[in-house]
């Protein structure tokens, strides 16, 4: 069994489709609500902030399992859609080597 984790996802930005933006806008907007809660009924201090930022890492963790299920083609993104107006083309590979390029080119303290 291989244990190691998927480094590329796990730092990888994912685009969502219309229901997972939804889905996402969903528990956002119901996690505001907790947060408001949060704040008018449980004293300031450090169990206040914990609980806000516990919450804030929840919405977080639910939006990236969100986004890994609801996953937006390539081809369906707003650049993509932009390009193809002006009949040009997105290359995905292209633009990810043209990107890890870039990053290689930085000095060390700023990758």
């Amino acid at each position: 069994m291989n244990n190691q984790l998927d480094i590329k996802s796990m730092f990888s930005a994912h685009v969502l489709d219309e229901k997972g933006i939804h889905l996402c806008d969903l528990i956002r907007g119901n996690a505001r609500f907790l947060a408001w809660c949060i704040q008018q009924f449980v004293p300031a201090g450090p169990n206040q902030t914990l609980a806000l930022r516990h919450l804030e890492d929840c919405v977080m963790r639910a939006n990236k399992g969100i986004s890994e299920e609801y996953p937006i083609k390539a081809e369906e993104s707003p650049l993509a859609m932009v390009l193809a107006e002006k009949g040009l083309k997105f290359d995905c590979k292209a633009f990810a080597e043209t990107m890890t390029s870039l990053v290689e080119q930085l000095p060390e303290g700023n990758k």
